[in-house]
């Protein structure tokens, strides 16, 4: 199981992701979506 709580990402003075919390059972795949050229996933 992979647990994230009041996760917070920020690039310089921009806010990418604020307060995130999810949780993935074993053996589930998650997919975040969004714009194009929004860095989903790197850096977490």
């Amino acid at each position: 199981m992979l647990n994230f709580k009041n996760v917070t990402k920020q690039f310089e003075n921009v806010t990418a992701v604020k307060d995130v919390s999810f949780e993935l059972s074993t053996g589930k795949v998650l997919g975040i979506v969004g714009r194009n050229g929004s860095r989903k996933i790197n850096n977490i």
